[in-house]
């Protein structure tokens, strides 16, 4: 790759305090060690780093961006820089935002599915059709697949007619996305499995070795595991020949699956070849962090970018003795096939580790040299003798340690035992006033702490611990939907809720004694009449001799439900429905008063989302048939996955081994070591039908799942900098004897220690958890600092969110932060319509240079048709009747706003530009180009003169700030001229409404808005000051707004049943 010097280089140290960032840099320079200086230093050519855990590759990847940036001409928006997560992308950017400051925010760093966003947003020329797709939620690919199955004949293998007929849906779900991952190609992949058949017979694992009298078995008669074998391989081309019919239904009903964005983007480089050199030209240099992670589309993709050149700027680091995710498809195979594919390619061990001592190095080498499969060193089929010569892979301690103690082994009698044990450690360490955020206990799997979890919450230890769970599942989200199901059945007809109500009385919501509930059910259960329940316990007549704690409760509770089924005729969608009666039930208050709100409304908003997912396709969509899909997503076992945990800063981790990876500790410890849990492989329904060893990299983690363990452990055991525990019980909880983990033998012999088994008496356990159960947990404060903290990893500030903080702090941080849900509404929706119509239509017209009215509207009719959900069907009619009539007539208005363009952009997305050290972020609609002058075009679905925000000035308790469409013009400028890739001089914002005015209806208005450096300062010294009260936490004060749900709540924790009003600057 060649240096271009572009137009605008930024300076690299553009930062507030231009010599600080200047010194932090060359300081950490200077640090690097021969290894890791070579690493940064060799920039020119394919490199591959090893860099084993704690080698500082982080450290390594950012002094290289710097480095480059520092000695070529390359400008930040030329490097890209590819990793396997999220976390890895903010790691990467915090870490070279202490190097080049406030520029890191414009880097380019990217996971795989982020970058071909990026180019999908980029290049809607090249994805127009593609962009009409859809991406397909579970329950629509399960019930596709269901469909197939449903249509195959009566004799096919996969064909079920009794039994769980669910049972191949999740398997060829599986199956299809494996296949993706891997870019196979199905016909070649059933050959090969045919091939492979015809040669079983051969096979030396398929034949006696030996005469068996037992069996009367020959040497060379064929085993049992070959006709179980071959019918599962023939059981697995039938399934293969399946994918077809799911791609072909996909395509017919314009969806895509999670994987089909990476590999439309890597057609699409193949299909146009100037396409992919854009991106070439771009990128003089590629980075790819923790490449042993990477799949095999993802890893084409990368090839792409880098082919045109025998030998790309590419450097990529990765470990693979750290190859723990070859279950999602990982291949760590990569990284051999780099050295083959670049015989000149330099690589770099860096084995000096910054993190552990030299005694807890050698336990873990010791365990990861006893890997047999996929480590690079042991290639010697596919790597020159001279290239493995290099490679060396023993981790070494960087300095010496006073503290230089081996790992300590403790078994325990059982499993209460140990986890009592850890509790102890963990509380003495609180006693003692020690930072708990040093100790982490990790697990293979979740189930093993909750008991240790238990015991740390009852005496108020702090916990960090992130758990994944099912939304479907919540408790708070199966009492609503047993409410939902008990409205809608009594709104069909009468008395057929029943069945709900007893349960639905029972829950905490309604204040309701426990005592009268069962004193009811007891009632009803002798009279045993046909009368409604909920009349009799209206009625003080029914059960004459029965007294109650606070009848008058029961009677507003029966009289509430009976409100609710009123409201529920469809005159709304299902959203709005489950809104109001989320809200009028008193349950969202419930959510928000509890000890647990962040976790309640984090599921409160999930389920929403759901809801979403199912109108979206299923416009109209009532409650009843709602519940009927709820019903379907529970029959196929769908998990609607949620992130919950306990967030404290100052807490004890508690983590699973790979969640664990990229951490460091002063203190581990490994729980529940057993071989049950670290060597334990169970094929489930869940996964893909068997494939012969060779043809498949799921199948090669089948055939090493051994070894991909032993690589877990390796990573669980090098998060320790000082002190590692490993400890296993002689038996679990039921008293099942337990066997410790291989690695656990392997380290005692290493050792040559014997542990005998601590006691622990169990009267201890039972006193302990007796003494704890009295205590109860502090309330939280309204603020959940740690949950800013989160929020802000990843906050990049766009024009809505700062129009919405300076309108209200606490509403930005309940619905911004908390998510608490908000209801979609027909004004959101006509915003996106009207949007996408726009957007299509220009880019046909501009295009082609011809305007035709009528075409806007064919657009119009056909995006209201893909966004059908939002409305109600009078909504839904209407408004295609009013925006049919009046877009041509908005047209034929302003139509020589687009004459004499020469440049343009559509919806022109800019992320993370750097603004004076602030990230921010935008979508701007149009950019108009005459010759060297250019004006911002921006659409709003409304009108002229109905709103306050068309002015520059708005007067308020807030004082004087200006109008939000104003200001997001103003926004929009500071975005195009801090944009480092492309040269904008935007003199002008221009908003045009899409609806008439009130008093002129042939009048569509257009208001232009110059700015001057008055205006500017002010919205830049807004934009500051805004950000800065975020990252500060200032969400106390309120816009005081009488009708403000969220002022309202905290003055008196109560919510008001005002609909969410429609952002001005939304659409």
């Amino acid at each position: 790759m060649k240096n271009q010097s572009p137009s605008n280089t930024p300076d690299l140290f553009s930062g507030l305090d231009r010599k600080k960032l200047k010194d932090a840099f060359y300081d950490a320079l200077s640090t690097l060690t021969k290894d890791q200086k070579k690493a940064v230093e060799l920039i020119e050519g394919p490199v591959m780093v090893l860099a084993g855990p704690g080698t500082g590759k982080t450290q390594v990847l950012a002094a290289r961006y710097g480095y480059i940036l520092d000695q070529t001409d390359t400008s930040i928006n030329q490097i890209l820089c590819l990793t396997y997560s999220d976390a890895g992308v903010q790691a990467m950017r915090e870490r070279l935002f202490s190097f080049i400051g406030p520029a890191a925010h414009e880097a380019h760093i990217f996971t795989y599915h982020a970058f071909c966003n990026k180019v999908l947003q980029e290049n809607p020329e090249y994805f127009f059709d593609f962009k009409k797709f859809k991406l397909a939620s579970d329950l629509q690919r399960f019930e596709l697949i269901e469909q197939i199955l449903l249509e195959l004949p009566d004799d096919h293998v996969l064909k079920r007619v009794i039994g769980d007929r669910h049972f191949d849906i999740r398997r060829l779900s599986n199956q299809y996305q494996n296949i993706k991952k891997e870019e196979r190609d199905i016909p070649k992949l059933i050959q090969e499995i045919r091939d492979y058949i015809d040669k079983m017979h051969t096979e030396g694992k398929y034949l006696y070795q030996r005469h068996n009298p037992l069996t009367n078995s020959k040497k060379g008669d064929l085993k049992k595991d070959y006709y179980l074998d071959k019918a599962k391989f023939e059981r697995a081309i039938d399934a293969l020949q399946t994918f077809y019919a799911y791609q072909d239904k996909m395509q017919a009903n314009q969806w895509i699956d999670f994987q089909d964005m990476l590999i439309r983007v890597k057609e699409a480089f193949g299909e146009h070849p100037e396409l992919l050199a854009r991106y070439q030209e771009n990128y003089q240099y590629i980075l790819v962090d923790e490449f042993q992670d990477t799949n095999a589309i993802q890893n084409n993709i990368l090839l792409k970018l880098c082919e045109y050149w025998e030998n790309p700027n590419l450097f990529v680091v990765g470990d693979d003795d750290q190859a723990i995710y070859r279950f999602q498809g990982a291949d760590e195979q990569n990284l051999i096939n780099i050295i083959t594919r670049y015989p000149s390619i330099d690589i770099i061990c860096i084995t000096e580790n910054f993190r552990s001592t030299q005694a807890l190095l050698d336990s873990a080498n010791h365990v990861i040299e006893k890997l047999e499969h996929g480590r690079v060193q042991n290639q010697q089929l596919s790597i020159p003798p001279h290239i493995l010569a290099k490679i060396s892979k023993k981790l070494v301690a960087s300095t010496t340690s006073a503290l230089n103690i081996p790992p300590l082994l403790q078994p325990y009698q059982n499993a209460q035992q140990e986890t009592l044990a850890i509790f102890d450690f963990c509380k003495g360490h609180q006693n003692l006033g020690l930072n708990l955020s040093e100790l982490a206990i990790i697990c293979r799997h979740t189930r093993t702490m909750q008991d240790l979890l238990y015991l740390l919450e009852l005496e108020g230890i702090p916990v960090n611990l992130r758990l994944g769970k099912n939304i479907l599942e919540e408790p708070f989200i199966q009492h609503f939907l047993i409410l939902l199901r008990y409205l809608d059945a009594e709104y069909h007809m009468h008395q057929s809720g029943e069945p709900y109500l007893i349960q639905l009385m029972y829950l905490p919501y309604w204040g309701l004694s426990p005592n009268d509930v069962a004193k009811i059910a007891f009632l009803e259960r002798r009279t045993r009449d046909n009368k409604n329940l909920a009349e009799k316990i209206l009625d003080p007549a029914s059960w004459p001799e029965a007294t109650f704690e606070d009848r008058s409760i029961l009677t507003q509770f029966i009289q509430d439900t009976q409100t609710w089924i009123k409201a529920l005729p469809p005159v709304q969608t299902l959203p709005t429905i489950c809104e109001d009666i989320l809200r009028s039930s008193g349950m969202l208050q419930w959510a928000l008063q509890s000890n647990d709100r962040t976790w309640h409304l984090r599921s409160i908003n999930t389920f929403f989302q759901v809801i979403k997912n199912e109108i979206v396709e299923n416009p109209g969509l009532t409650l009843e048939k709602f519940l009927g899909r709820v019903t379907k997503m529970e029959n196929f076992d769908l998990k609607f996955p949620i992130e919950t945990g306990y967030s404290s800063e100052q807490g004890v981790n508690l983590l699973t081994a790979h969640s664990a990876k990229g951490r460091e500790y002063e203190k581990v410890w490994i729980m529940y070591a057993i071989a049950a849990d670290w060597e334990g492989f169970n094929i489930t329904g869940d996964q893909p039908y068997k494939l012969p060893d060779h043809v498949s990299q799921i199948e090669q983690t089948r055939a090493n799942k051994p070894h991909d363990e032993r690589r877990l452990f390796y990573v669980a055991m090098t998060r320790a900098r000082r002190e590692l525990i490993v400890s296993w019980p002689l038996a679990d909880n039921e008293n099942n004897a337990q066997r410790p983990s291989t690695f656990v033998t392997e380290l005692r012999d290493f050792l040559q220690v014997d542990p005998r088994p601590t006691e622990v008496p169990d009267t201890l356990l039972k006193e302990k958890m007796l003494l704890i159960q009295n205590k109860k947990l502090t309330p939280p404060a309204l603020i959940n600092h740690e949950l800013i903290d989160e929020f802000l990893q990843t906050f990049v500030m766009s024009s809505t969110e700062l129009n919405l903080y300076l309108d209200c702090p606490r509403k930005f941080y309940f619905e911004e932060i908390l998510k608490v849900p908000r209801a979609i509404n027909a004004h959101l929706g006509l915003g996106i319509s009207v949007h996408e119509a726009l957007h299509e239509y220009f880019y046909q017209a501009l295009k082609n240079e011809t305007f035709d009215e009528e075409y806007l509207v064919d657009f119009f009719v056909s995006s209201m048709k893909r966004n059908e959900w939002y409305f109600t069907q009078e909504e839904y009619e209407g408004l295609i009747r009013k925006f049919s009539h009046q877009l041509p007539l908005f047209l034929k208005q302003h139509h020589t706003l687009w004459k004499n363009v020469t440049d343009y952009k559509l919806e022109y997305y800019l992320d993370r530009i750097n603004f004076e050290g602030i990230p921010i972020n935008g979508k701007l609609d149009q950019v108009l180009k005459y010759g060297d002058r250019s004006i911002i075009v921006d659409f709003k679905s409304g009108r002229g003169d109905s709103t306050g925000s068309i002015k520059k000035t708005r007067t308020s308790k807030k004082g004087s700030q200006g109008g939000d469409y104003w200001r997001q013009g103003a926004f929009y400028k500071f975005l195009l001229d801090h944009d480092t890739k492309n040269r904008w001089d935007a003199y002008q914002a221009n908003i045009l409404f899409l609806q008439p005015n009130k008093l002129e209806p042939e009048k569509f208005e257009c208001k232009p808005y110059e700015y001057s450096p008055e205006d500017l300062t002010l919205v830049a010294s807004q934009i500051k000051e805004t950000y800065t009260k975020i990252t500060d936490h200032q969400f106390d004060i309120g816009c005081e707004d009488s009708g403000c749900d969220w002022c309202n709540y905290i003055k008196n924790h109560e919510l008001i049943n005002s609909r969410n009003n429609f952002s001005e600057t939304q659409d």
